[in-house]
């Protein structure tokens, strides 16, 4: 069977009722029309012209022709036949009537079905008084005979699927909509989400299920495992610690392996709903050290030494969406979309990639408590920022991590990847980056200008250790990403401008005609840890720290 068409091709318009449609712009120059009546299977129709200046209405492509066709279709024909990838057949277009709605639901197949009872899910109709739904003929070359036994066979088919499917409300019928390749997605996507709401729905009595959230020995992956308790916790320091397997997450050898959990957060579980809840933790060794990479342990010893200075914290993190197979979300597969410009904050098919993952995101990180302060669509097309923030001292860190976290089940459900990597892409693509605004009670005060100003002065003397302490890598990351392109700094200088998005330091302009406020620091990469950033922040402007290395307090 030919394909009619590619899927962009086809933008069909549907009633308020499911009544009648007018034509829709067809491959090549023909027109789209559906079936009229609501109880109705919604048959493809194909209007071809007969010149490229106009012609009359032909014949569905889906009934054979009883005039032959002349050599010049027949070349054209075989023509268009060649535009298809080997690898995919077409598309296939479920057209639902149900009542007084109607939709369209596409499908990938591999293959040419026999007839359009091969499908997933059957034709069949409510209402018992109706007549039964016409079958959709494919176009085939089999003889009477055959053609007749392929019927039967379908028809069989089809009676033991309803049978073992009940008899649906829905009709479907099959429309070619064209060829395309389709992006990797995981595995875990293509299960059947209705059937596992099935058993989310039961009632789980009085017990609550707390899912504890660590960073694991990387610096930058995150790990979770849930416990059930007996009920509601009211704060975080009514749940328990718990342990797990360090020499599993590259935070333990074998041989002494126990690592403890230390609940440090608590938030709503937005997958599980209430009571249910997420529970952000601190990792500390058997000796009851900290864990290399938990750098909580230390920030919050340095907040609590400036927290009569009230120092706040906003950080836009921005992340790229990826297939499984590493490829950009939404991307040609084998090229690239048109260049930067039009995908900033932009609007359309053709310039926002994935936004229903970033709204579910945003829905979620509301529904947990996260200070989600918005989103928006990044310079790169598939990169998208949230922002988070205000956050006052310590809990910086803990919204922006479980905000990760919770973008990474959001993701793991739509079976795509959010990364983190400052430079997913090589080449003439903006990076991704962790923008990091700060102040104080001083700094957002009347004559506030003047502390920021000497704040940006501490920071222009300490450059090499903010860099170090701005990627888990060291530096190394954001080596790909400050290259003075792409609106960045370069890593070896420090600048800073009012409203200059390629400097070190921006303050807003806003900032500088008011004299007070805040600044902007634009180093920090998409990977970096919150607490590392925020920590390195209090100890260069509030503690007045100096050199490369932090100072080492006692207790």
């Amino acid at each position: 069977m030919q394909a009619l068409g590619r899927l962009s091709d086809h933008k069909a318009r549907y009633g308020p009722r499911g009544e009648a449609l007018r034509s829709a712009p067809g491959p090549r120059g023909g027109a789209l029309t559906f079936g009229t009546s609501q109880w109705e299977p919604a048959a493809l129709k194909v209007d071809y012209p007969s010149s490229p200046g106009g012609g009359k209405r032909g014949s569905s492509p889906c009934r054979k022709s009883a005039k032959k066709p002349t050599n010049e279709e027949e070349d054209d024909a075989e023509s268009r036949s060649s535009e298809s990838p080997s690898n995919c057949f077409g598309f296939v277009a479920y057209s639902l009537n149900s009542g007084e709605k109607s939709r369209v639901k596409i499908k990938t197949l591999s293959h040419q079905p026999a007839c359009s009872s091969t499908s997933r899910s059957e034709r069949s109709l409510s209402p018992s008084p109706s007549p039964s739904p016409r079958k959709l003929r494919c176009v085939d070359q089999r003889e009477p005979q055959e053609e007749e036994k392929r019927e039967r066979e379908c028809e069989r088919s089809h009676k033991k699927r309803r049978a073992r499917e009940g008899n649906p409300k829905d009709t479907l019928d099959l429309l070619w909509l064209g060829t395309s390749s389709t992006m990797a997605t995981s595995a875990s996507s293509q299960l059947n989400k209705g059937i596992k709401q099935v058993y989310m729905s039961l009632p789980q009595g009085e017990k609550v299920q707390a899912m504890y959230i660590w960073i694991d020995g990387t610096g930058e992956g995150l790990r979770c495992k849930t416990r059930t308790l007996d009920c509601e916790p009211k704060c975080v320091e009514e749940l328990p610690e718990w342990n797990f397997d360090g020499s599993s997450t590259f935070q333990s050898e074998g041989s002494n392996s126990d690592m403890y959990l230390i609940p440090a957060a608590m938030f709503r579980d937005p997958f599980r709903k209430d009571p249910n809840k997420l529970v952000f933790c601190e990792v500390i060794k058997y000796n009851r050290k900290p864990a290399e990479t938990n750098l909580r342990y230390t920030c919050r010893r340095i907040m609590d030494m400036v927290s009569n200075q009230h120092p706040w914290f906003g950080m836009e993190q921005e992340y790229t969406l990826m297939g499984t197979d590493g490829h950009p979300f939404g991307w040609p597969s084998n090229g690239f979309p048109g260049p930067q410009g039009p995908y900033y904050c932009g609007v359309g098919a053709d310039r926002a990639y994935g936004r229903d993952i970033v709204e579910a995101h945003y829905r979620a990180c509301l529904y947990a408590g996260i200070k989600i302060a918005g989103t928006n669509a990044e310079v790169m097309p598939a990169q998208w920022e949230f922002q988070i923030g205000p956050c006052e001292g310590i809990s910086m860190g803990d919204h922006l991590w479980v905000a990760r976290f919770i973008l990474h089940r959001v993701c793991e459900d739509f079976g795509v990847i959010a990364t983190f990597d400052p430079k997913p892409i090589p080449g003439n693509w903006n990076g991704a980056g962790c923008h990091t605004n700060f102040s104080t009670k001083a700094m957002r005060e009347e004559n506030g200008l003047k502390y920021i100003e000497e704040a940006i002065e501490k920071l222009s003397k300490r450059h090499q250790y903010h860099i170090r302490a701005y990627d888990p890598k060291g530096g190394l990351d954001n080596a790909r990403r400050l290259t003075g392109f792409h609106e960045t700094s370069n890593i070896n200088d420090f600048s800073a401008g009012v409203a200059n998005r390629s400097a070190s330091i921006r303050i807003p302009r806003t900032v500088g005609q008011e004299k007070k406020g805040y600044f902007e620091d634009r180093r920090p990469s998409a990977n970096c840890d919150p607490f590392s950033v925020t920590e390195a922040l209090i100890r260069t402007c509030l503690l007045n720290e100096t050199g490369d290395e932090p100072f080492q307090y006692k207790n």
